[in-house]
């Protein structure tokens, strides 16, 4: 299921032409698609990814996503930290990226 389709739908990606489109999904399992309690664009994020500093969005933004499961436990853990650089340079990390894929697509 393409989440963002049916939970929050809004643009992820701002154009220089004042132009916005959906281009960008989030998908899971039709089974779990019942625990997706929110969806929604991260656009301060956006503002800090895009390479030209602008007061308007001219490039992606990120997708979270939020599950609800019954019955799970979840230990506290420190805050996660972006590693911008891996998000600003992927062709550095080409062999990352393929992993990360071909996880991806083998659990879907």
């Amino acid at each position: 299921v393409l989440i963002n389709t049916f939970v929050g739908g809004r643009p992820t990606v701002y154009s220089w032409r004042n132009t916005t489109s959906m281009i960008d999904y989030l998908r899971c399992l039709i089974s779990e698609f019942s625990a997706v309690t929110k969806c929604e664009t991260w656009k301060a994020t956006g503002f800090r990814l895009q390479l030209c500093r602008q007061p308007c969005l001219r490039d992606h933004v990120s997708l979270i996503v939020n599950f609800y499961f019954c019955n799970c436990h979840i230990s506290a853990q420190k805050s996660i930290r972006w590693d911008l650089d891996r998000l600003l340079h992927p062709e550095i990390f080409t062999d990352d990226a393929q992993l990360f894929l071909s996880t991806f697509d083998s659990w879907v």
